[in-house]
């Protein structure tokens, strides 16, 4: 990332890191799980959009996102599918187990029914594609009902 790009990432966590110092029933907070830093910074900026979402937590394994899921406690987790070690299916599964409450939406690149199926059997409650990435589809997960 250039100095530029991780200034403009910097920014957007201040002012997400600024919206409220407490979590409030109003405020979700999301962690960004993606080891692409490019769209990394973008996922941050566009949830730094909406007024209502925190970014409370960003990493870029799925290793370092389970390590941080009890002390971040966030609403919704964005999870890349192709992460360095543990990929983001067997992520979203340890979640799960670690915390049932929280909603995961897979991110990828790869839109096969095979992998909505296992995302599906790994109780993630959405699969969006990076190309359909959007704070409307964002909105909607953390809208609807946590899967079982």
């Amino acid at each position: 990332m250039t100095p530029r790009g991780r200034s403009a990432l910097d920014t957007a966590q201040a002012r997400a890191d600024g919206a409220a110092d407490t979590k409030s029933a109003s405020l979700a907070t999301i962690m960004v799980v993606e080891d692409a830093p490019e769209f990394q910074e973008l996922v941050v900026l566009t949830l730094t959009l909406e007024p209502h979402l925190k970014v409370g937590f960003i990493a870029s394994s799925g290793e370092e996102a389970l390590d941080a899921l009890d002390r971040v406690a966030p609403d919704l987790v964005l999870l890349d599918f192709r992460l360095p070690g543990i990929d983001g299916l067997e992520t979203a599964r340890r979640m799960k187990k670690q915390r049932p409450d929280v909603k995961i939406a897979l991110v990828t690149a790869y839109t096969e029914e095979v992998l909505k199926r296992a995302a599906h059997d790994a109780h993630v409650e959405a699969v969006i594609p990076k190309a359909d990435f959007s704070l409307t589809r964002i909105l909607d997960v953390l809208r609807s009902a946590p899967s079982a």
